[in-house]
């Protein structure tokens, strides 16, 4: 028994003519009277009556026709599940982020997701780069907004965001009403950075751009937390603020909260790098291709 076979007897079921039926789906009439007597064969029941003028359900037909569409129900439901699967528009995505992409990028991107696939489910994992270099290698999460440069030959990139370096400065310190700072005004300064150990990327990018300005750092403290942590600039802040120093940050001026600093954007050229989205070159989910064209259409959105 085949699911062509409980169409036909769905069709004649509802028409009770068999030329009709016929018509309906378009097989020639013999063709469709042998498939019905090849489905009652199959069953061992005489599934119509044909002895009057008029075609009839036989009790057996009308207990199958019940079983019948419901069947036919369930297969186009899985049909349609299959294509949704294919197409990217059900499953579930993990993704990875940094802080400082909670502010503006993965909203925005978060956002038009929903909007484009509203039954995918989304988990959204904090994470700074190493540890979403490893997720993505690991396969425990799919994509992740994370700083460049990620090389790595697994993975794919594209680039979402330019982030500034910023500077974090004590609100009274004589720069701090400057609206940008000469990476080099902060040679003689102390520093507080995060360790490297947790924000390898955050800090080997600041001690790279203050060697370029002509100097070391002189780093007296290593903050709490790391890039991925919502805690992290409230710490550099808070200690900032103490008169420990200063600091070089990514995160936007937006997400500090601490009356005794500020953030002020650096003035440098290079002082910048990218903030990219990242998948597994030979990731095959239809719901990660679904969530890089969301991000394609919104970074380089049609003319």
């Amino acid at each position: 028994m085949e699911l062509r076979h409980l169409r036909y007897f769905v069709a004649v079921a509802e028409d009770l003519h068999f030329r009709g039926a016929a018509e309906r789906l378009r097989i020639a009439q013999p063709a469709l009277s042998q498939q019905i007597r090849k489905l009652e064969d199959d069953l061992g029941v005489k599934l119509f009556d044909r002895s009057g003028r008029r075609v009839r359900l036989t009790p057996a037909g009308s207990a199958f026709l019940e079983g019948a569409r419901a069947t036919l129900g369930q297969a186009e439901r899985a049909r349609r599940a299959a294509v949704r699967a294919d197409r990217g528009e059900v499953g579930r995505l993990s993704l990875g982020f940094v802080g400082s992409a909670a502010h503006e990028v993965l909203p925005r991107l978060v956002r038009a997701f929903r909007e484009d696939r509203p039954d995918v489910e989304l988990e959204l994992r904090s994470l700074y780069t190493p540890q979403q270099v490893r997720a993505l290698e690991e396969g425990r999460i799919d994509a992740g907004l994370l700083r460049s440069p990620p090389v790595h030959d697994f993975l794919e990139v594209l680039p979402v965001s330019r982030e500034a370096l910023l500077a974090v400065l004590p609100e009274d310190h004589p720069l701090a009403s400057e609206e940008r700072v000469p990476l080099a005004a902060l040679a003689d300064e102390d520093f507080v950075l995060p360790p490297r150990r947790l924000s390898p990327a955050i800090h080997d990018r600041v001690i790279g751009l203050c060697r370029q300005a002509g100097f070391s750092p002189r780093v007296v403290q290593e903050s709490a937390g790391s890039e991925s942590d919502s805690v992290a600039l409230q710490s550099i802040a808070g200690m900032v603020a103490s008169g420990l120093g200063v600091s070089l940050t990514v995160n936007i001026p937006e997400g500090l909260n601490n009356p005794g600093a500020v953030c002020r954007p650096v003035y440098d050229p290079e002082a910048s790098w990218d903030l990219v989205l990242a998948w597994r070159r030979d990731e095959s989910s239809p719901v990660v291709r679904a969530f890089v064209e969301v991000a394609e259409h919104i970074v380089n959105p049609p003319a």
